[in-house]
């Protein structure tokens, strides 16, 4: 039996994919959820009269599947939305009954909707009038997938129709290798391709007075392009500080940039409590580009170390240079309650900058935790900070070069390469095979 038609559209339209958790809120008999469970999907569900004793838990998608549209009372349709868009950590999906099925259906007219000859209530909405009330509970614009069947993303690339292994072709109808080489560094005595892939970031980036971007887009070499508008500042409401939940018997947490918030200490306390028993851990900081400080790494990383550990090694160029005596040293985590004794994984990406960077490095050398994904942000050292005289502005720059322990400077450490070119997240598949084979 083939699972219902918001979930249909989900998988279709690459919304629900491999390595995304899914809870169905009004799940009736949880017919969805099984047949998930089955594909090898991360399911669950809760519903009042069939699964009230199922948890109510967030997910990376959650379906509210034909549920609003049986709700009679206007007040308790809208917390329900509202509830279930708090539970959905990328996506949320909303089905409702179209208006043109109301012909299909005997009742009695009642409040917005009609009590049929079962003696339940059903209300029928117009595709634009479930576009508005839904925009209007949640405050963010939704996107339709079908009839009846509404997107409410989290993240505005997403809602855009931007994916990853999308390739880029042009910005604002400028081809894309036009767009980067007017910011390219012009004093280079050599092609850079790191400058290359710096300039190809700040021209998608944009300029800050202009939010809206029309990028050409194609999924891959002959396929067709398409174009999309994307509102760079249409970024939903912000994830928090951290996200946790368990895979399988294996937890996992990604942190939201931030590792500059010392409440994330306590936040990530908070999580791995709730971690007992599982058989791996999978540190997510593909979400860390601001950087952070030491002492929140420190806090994180004494979760994985059973003594004091080095983590990362330090040398202060500008003593060196002064005195012609290098000043080099050693910087060491200590534990911290509870310590975590499972295989450990670190997830890292190419915004995965500064303070994420050694924290990476940090448990590769004080657990040798494996190190997975793409190249890091390659950020030179500790930053410090020098105030301009004349125009009073300030200027970060390296100050300290930073190491592995085993002497291989940050910015060149390499992690174990995954092919991230195919849909899904193979970077957290790879990771789940290295702890459950």
């Amino acid at each position: 039996t083939d699972v219902s038609r918001p979930v249909q559209a989900a998988l279709a339209d690459g919304v629900l994919r491999s390595g995304r958790s899914f809870f169905d809120f009004g799940c009736g008999r949880g017919g969805d959820v099984s047949r998930l469970k089955e594909a090898g999907f991360e399911s669950s569900g809760w519903d009042p009269a069939h699964a009230p004793a199922e948890p109510i838990q967030a997910a990376d998608v959650v379906n509210l599947g034909y549920v609003v549209n049986v709700i009679e009372d206007r007040g308790e349709r809208a917390t329900t939305l509202r509830r279930a868009w708090e539970l959905a950590r990328s996506v949320l999906v909303v089905a409702a009954r179209p208006d043109w099925e109301a012909g299909q259906v005997r009742g009695q007219p009642r409040g917005d909707g009609i009590v049929t000859s079962k003696g339940t209530f059903q209300k029928f909405y117009a595709q634009d009038e479930l576009r508005t009330w839904i925009e209007a509970v949640v405050g963010e614009a939704p996107v339709a997938a079908a009839p009846g069947i509404f997107y409410v993303f989290r993240d505005g690339a997403e809602a855009a129709g931007v994916r990853a292994g999308d390739e880029l072709l042009a910005l604002d109808d400028t081809p894309i290798a036009k767009a980067a080489q007017v910011l390219e560094p012009v004093h280079l005595s050599r092609s850079d391709p790191l400058a290359r892939d710096w300039a190809l970031n700040v021209a998608v980036a944009g300029r800050h007075e202009s939010s809206m971007r029309k990028l050409l887009l194609r999924a891959g070499s002959g396929a067709v392009e398409r174009s999309v508008d994307f509102r760079a500042e249409a970024t939903g409401e912000q994830p928090g500080l951290l996200q946790a939940r368990r895979i399988g018997n294996v937890g996992y947490v990604r942190i939201h940039n931030s590792l500059g918030d010392n409440e994330l200490v306590r936040a990530f306390d908070v999580a791995l409590r709730g971690f007992a028993g599982v058989s791996g851990f999978i540190l997510d900081l593909r979400d860390t580009p601001s950087g952070g400080t030491s002492s929140v790494a420190r806090g994180l990383m004494g979760h994985f170390v059973a003594t004091p550990s080095p983590y990362q090694r330090h040398e202060y160029v500008a003593e060196g240079r002064e005195t012609g005596v290098p000043r080099i040293w050693v910087e060491q985590v200590a534990p911290r309650a509870p310590v975590l004794d499972v295989p450990v994984v670190v997830l890292v990406g190419a915004w995965t900058g500064s303070m994420g960077e050694g924290i990476a490095i940090g448990l590769n050398a004080a657990r040798g935790a494996p190190v997975l994904g793409q190249r890091m942000a390659q950020l030179l050292g500790a930053l410090g900070e020098v105030r301009l005289t004349h125009s009073g502005i300030v200027a970060r720059i390296p100050t300290e070069k930073l190491f592995h322990v085993n002497g291989t400077p940050r910015e060149n450490f390499s992690p174990q390469a995954v092919e991230d070119s195919v849909p899904g997240d193979t970077t957290l598949e790879a990771a789940m095979r290295l702890i459950a084979p």
